[in-house]
């Protein structure tokens, strides 16, 4: 995942997308530290610990506490398929 937050954040980032939503699944309960700081040192604009389709869901269309993105990328797995 560390790589990931690299191939997506970061290549947004350089690419000028203004506004980077970065998400990833908590980890015993918590975000985990390694994630988190991977995204934040690539240029996250918002980190949300949340995965799977609810991830995916709650970026593409919104919610009351996220708003909805333009463009989803990510290694994805068997789950947001």
């Amino acid at each position: 995942m560390v790589a990931s937050a690299h191939m997506s954040v970061l290549t947004a980032k350089v690419a000028g997308v203004k506004r980077v939503v970065a998400a990833a699944p908590p980890y015993k309960g918590k975000p985990h530290p390694a994630i988190v700081a991977a995204m934040h040192l690539a240029g996250a604009d918002e980190i949300l610990v949340l995965g799977g389709v609810q991830a995916v869901g709650g970026m593409a269309i919104g919610t009351e506490s996220i708003a909805p993105v333009d463009m989803l990328v990510g290694p994805g797995n068997a789950f947001v398929a």
